[in-house]
């Protein structure tokens, strides 16, 4: 239902795209990321249950996504 609404939504302009930082992105996020892409809407990434991390293990989390964004999209991943 989500991918169908960000596949036929005429309004919208952004998702927020909630990811557990202790999976990180999962493929559903990526199918998620590439329909919005598709239809020119950016995606915002909010890691959460960052209070379940270690200050060092958070600062892992957040490069290992950030490198799987610039390796699969560039880093823009609403552009």
């Amino acid at each position: 239902a989500l991918h169908a609404y960000v596949q036929n939504s005429e309004q919208l302009r952004c998702v927020l795209l909630l990811v557990d930082c202790t999976r990180g992105l999962c493929e559903h996020d990526w199918r998620l990321m590439r329909t919005a892409r598709r239809r020119g809407v950016v995606c915002q990434i909010v890691l959460t249950k960052a209070d379940l991390l270690t200050a060092p293990l958070l600062a892992r989390s957040h490069a290992v996504v950030t490198a799987d964004l610039h390796e699969r999209h560039g880093g823009g991943i609403g552009e």
